[in-house]
């Protein structure tokens, strides 16, 4: 039996932390043992693995001024568990799994890639470089990602892949049932967009967008589901453009059948991304996008086919895109249909754990 730790930042449930359950949840529990292992403290991502039957554990690290001690607990735990394989996740996961799993003879790291990360400086790309060396293989969710570590941590092509990002494709909830448990009208056209409340997810040249086209369809409704620092801005930019009562901030939705079966379109106005999960989830459901072409969203979405791309930080561009499909249901039914078929084909839960597990399976054998 191979156990495998998978090593990430936070808690709290994003992308990555959605990818890490579905995979370790997914994998054959025959071959491998997952744990889950956090740098900050206990979240929503260690009770929903352990509902699904996976041990999670936190280091407890609160600030990154206690880099030291995450390292020393990361050691120590490691020693304690004593796995074949240590998977990373996010920067700073990736250097310290790095730094402690060589310390620990670890047989197998392997670091992920999960976005184009433009905030990267010069000592972020260095520190990739001098730590590269100590892990197998860097796993990147996009070819975009793949592109900006071989370029700007100068790493050998043949340590650098790509696995995307896969999810499941379920049958929609009844939209009118989905409807009611939301609070809206079978009437309206709802506009939903989901991700943390944070700058590089756009959310402030939506609100924008949204305004133009509601001043002539009194029936449109917007819809952001997540948590984040930006949550109090949001809703005061929103009452500011007259619209409070058209538009929700619910928070962290725990039933996402529930929220995408209730929607109309969906709308993903990042600055940057890696493979947004939320998007390949919002087109599983049959939603037609309006997203940005940024990263690895223009590997998902073709402009024209599955949705429409727009310029990042362009609220005209949304507008003009969104204003199209609220008036055109046939097109979203069109779009929506080819974006649902789309995922099922290409970026499926099996076809990403399939190959995650054989790139484990390979890895193992060379040791």
């Amino acid at each position: 039996m191979t156990k495998i730790i998978f090593f990430t930042v936070d808690g709290r449930i994003g992308g990555t932390e959605k990818m890490i359950l579905t995979l370790a949840a997914s994998l054959p529990r025959d071959e491998f043992t997952p744990i889950i292992l956090t740098i900050k403290p206990v979240g929503p991502l260690h009770r929903l693995a352990r509902q699904a039957g996976i041990p999670a554990h936190s280091l407890r690290i609160e600030s990154r001024g206690e880099a030291f001690f995450a390292l020393l607990r990361l050691l120590r735990f490691l020693l304690a568990q004593r796995p074949e394989i240590l998977h990373t996740f996010l920067f700073g996961a990736n250097l310290l799994g790095r730094l402690a799993g060589w310390t620990a003879s670890v047989p197998l790291i392997i670091s992920s890639q999960r976005s184009t990360d433009p905030w990267r400086r010069s000592y972020h790309n260095l520190l990739d470089k001098i730590t590269g060396p100590m892990c197998r293989l860097v796993v990147s969710n996009s070819e975009a990602g793949r592109q900006m570590l071989l370029k700007k941590a100068d790493l050998p092509p043949e340590k650098v892949i790509t696995i995307p990002n896969g999810v499941e494709t379920v049958q929609p909830v009844d939209r009118d049932r989905a409807r009611a448990a939301l609070g809206f009208t079978p009437d309206q056209v709802v506009v939903g967009a989901v991700g943390n409340l944070r700058t590089p997810k756009g959310y402030q040249y939506l609100l924008p967008a949204f305004r133009e086209v509601y001043a002539g369809h009194a029936n449109l409704r917007l819809v952001i589901a997540g948590e984040g620092p930006l949550r109090k801005d949001l809703v005061s930019f929103a009452q500011h453009l007259g619209l409070s009562s058209v538009v929700s901030l619910p928070g962290f939705h725990k039933n996402l059948r529930f929220f995408y079966s209730a929607l109309d379109l969906f709308v993903m106005p990042s600055l940057w991304e890696g493979m947004p999960v939320a998007l390949l989830e919002a087109m599983s459901y049959g939603l037609p996008v309006i997203a940005t072409s940024v990263s690895g969203i223009p590997e998902v979405v073709r402009d024209g086919q599955e949705g429409f791309l727009v310029e990042p930080a362009n609220p005209q561009q949304i507008a003009e895109r969104l204003l199209q499909l609220v008036e055109t249901p046939q097109l979203r039914a069109k779009l929506g249909g080819r974006a649902r078929e789309r995922v099922a084909r290409e970026f499926s839960r099996e076809q990403m754990v399939q190959a995650y597990a054989d790139l484990y399976r390979t890895l193992l054998r060379t040791l």
